[in-house]
């Protein structure tokens, strides 16, 4: 018994440190224990496994739930029936377990509970992740203004990225991810936990301590917003950009959830973070704010995720911003 309780606080400290409920003490309890950090991943993606269910943003309440519940129970409950009636000598048909009326009733309370409480849990849930996901960007936000306090305005900015380099995973010699620079936040002292939108399901955080060693994040998955696109022989500062620039945002539809171009099918305009509904968006004030459109760049026609004149099935990964007005944020 005591042996089952150990393993079920174990699976409940593992599921607070996958939804970053448990402080970094905690945190550090849990990478020390772990044998390496493949291990921990792969119990953190059993984890993502068991939340996805809950997930889902559509409930369809079929019209024959009540019968085919109200079946069910009866159906369940005739062995109880049966006994019970047989152990007071009685036939087993004469002692049902729950009568006709009380089987509609629960059935009925059931479906009230698919039909109602559901949708109204997803309401407050997709809400709850929005208001996170804003929190987060709020606090990059705040690494921002502390990076360039020390950096006289300057953004991140890694000096060796080729300005020709990919920004979507595949040559490891070509790739550089917008995510490279925007790294040197966590180096600096930012949590790799306000990098992740509770609301992207299958994006998880950084899960151990070695921003020294390392020049980006391990997985591309590890962070859910883009980032303003910087392929320039010199770092930027914010001074150079309208405070309504865009500076984060929730993943672009263009890619899928391995940080791939989406080359089959329609691509939505907005994010898929929050079901389509719209992103969160943290302009160059440090401002952050929902917005149910891309058009959130200092132009009204400006796109976060697209360049004028580009088709969806253009893109190559190459493709950059062509000035201080040009809202391109990519992974």
């Amino acid at each position: 018994m005591s042996g089952d309780s150990k393993n079920n606080q174990n699976e409940f400290d593992l599921l607070g440190y996958h939804l970053g409920l448990i402080d970094e003490k905690e945190c550090r309890e849990i990478e020390a224990a772990a044998p390496d950090r493949s291990s921990l991943d792969c119990r953190c993606e059993s984890v993502e496994a068991w939340l996805a269910p809950l997930a889902c943003d559509e409930f369809d309440v079929p019209r024959d739930l009540t019968a085919r519940i109200e079946a069910r129970i009866r159906a369940k409950s005739r062995p109880f029936a049966d006994n019970e009636a047989m152990a007071d000598g009685a036939p087993a048909s004469s002692s049902p377990f729950l009568s006709g009326r009380d089987l509609l009733a629960l059935a009925a309370t059931i479906t009230l509970f698919v039909g109602v409480f559901l949708p109204g849990f997803r309401q407050v849930r997709n809400q709850s992740h929005q208001t996170a996901c804003a929190n987060n960007l709020r606090m990059i936000g705040a690494g921002l203004g502390i990076y360039g306090g020390s950096n006289e305005g300057r953004l991140p900015y890694v000096a060796s990225v080729n300005p020709r380099s990919v920004w979507v995973p595949g040559d490891p010699n070509a790739s550089a991810p917008s995510s490279r620079g925007w790294f040197k936040l966590v180096e600096g002292g930012l949590s790799p936990r306000v990098f992740v939108d509770p609301a992207s399901v299958s994006d998880f955080p950084m899960y151990y301590s070695a921003s020294k060693s390392i020049s980006d994040f391990p997985d591309p998955r590890n962070t859910s917003y883009n980032f303003l696109r910087q392929l320039s022989h010199r770092p930027w500062t914010r001074y150079e950009f309208s405070p309504r620039m865009p500076i984060v945002a929730d993943m672009t539809p263009l890619v899928d959830s391995d940080r791939h171009l989406r080359r089959n099918g329609p691509i939505s305009t907005n994010s898929h973070a929050h079901g389509g509904r719209g992103q969160n968006v943290l302009h160059m004030d440090y401002s952050a704010r929902f917005f149910t459109t891309p058009m959130a760049g200092p132009n009204a026609w400006d796109d976060l995720y697209r360049l004028q004149g580009y088709d969806d099935s253009d893109y190559t990964g190459h493709e950059g911003p062509q000035g201080t007005t040009d809202a391109f944020l990519t992974p």
